[in-house]
């Protein structure tokens, strides 16, 4: 009998990815609607809960339907799986910025430097397991055209420049080279952070993103590039990464 979740049947070859993951994870999996999560759900097509002992517990939007609906919830069904092969977290430093009114913006940002390359994994691995993640991919690209041709005047500050560059990192991950080149061609604003987005996209393709090990250098990579290993640290293999130094000494 076919898995029906939030009254949607799965299709047999997600049904299959379904029940493999689930043989794969130490908790059950719980599905939920995202409209659960309040306004912490808005906004958003899915999320993960794993701090929970007795699930993990999966928000999705009934939103989507057909394909969309199920690369949704195999996107954060990978995200559980990332936990359990040991992915990396980037974790806040004990300091000032996490300490006073605007501490969720700062922790905000240590989310996308650790999300932008998990989510690469997981894109990939859905790609991989011949799923179709148009849909998605092109609200990025479009999302990255709009983007380019607003004027964000406080990139000069570091948080604000690392936002945008997780955000313009996606886009250009998935980009065509066509694409990428309109992308570039059209821009309005802020050049120099969109070339360097461009950049970093590139990097990270070369180093890989697919092992905890790669997804741990490109965490790296983004911390080393915008300076930011003096707020944020890297928490890989049962140990804490304090500072670039430490990180590469050890791993290269």
């Amino acid at each position: 009998m076919s898995i029906q979740l939030l009254n949607q049947v799965l299709s047999q070859e997600v049904e299959n990815l379904y029940l493999q993951i689930q043989t794969q994870l130490s908790k059950p999996i719980a599905v939920h609607n995202i409209t659960e999560l309040g306004e912490r759900g808005q906004n958003s097509y899915g999320s993960l809960d794993f701090s929970s002992p007795d699930a993990y517990h999966i928000y999705v939007t009934i939103q989507l339907h057909g394909k969309p609906f199920e690369v949704n919830l195999l996107h954060e069904l990978r995200h559980a799986l990332q936990i359990e092969l040991g992915f990396p977290t980037v974790n806040n430093k004990n300091v000032a910025y996490f300490h006073g009114i605007e501490a969720p913006f700062f922790e905000e940002i240590g989310r996308h430097l650790q999300s932008v390359i998990l989510d690469l994994d997981v894109w990939h691995w859905l790609v991989q397991n011949g799923m179709d993640i148009r849909f998605f991919t092109k609200r990025y690209i479009r999302g990255a055209s709009a983007i380019t041709h607003q004027n964000y005047d406080k990139l000069s500050d570091p948080f604000n420049l690392a936002n945008y560059v997780c955000v313009m990192i996606m886009p250009f991950s998935h980009a065509t080279d066509l694409q990428r080149n309109t992308i570039l061609k059209e821009a309005k604003f802020n050049l120099d952070a969109i070339n360097l987005s461009d950049c970093l996209s590139k990097e990270i393709a070369e180093l890989g993103y697919s092992t905890p090990i790669q997804a741990a250098r490109c965490m790296a990579l983004l911390l080393d590039t915008l300076n930011l290993w003096d707020t944020y640290c890297m928490a890989y293999d049962k140990h804490i990464y304090m500072s670039s130094d430490e990180f590469h000494n050890h791993l290269g």
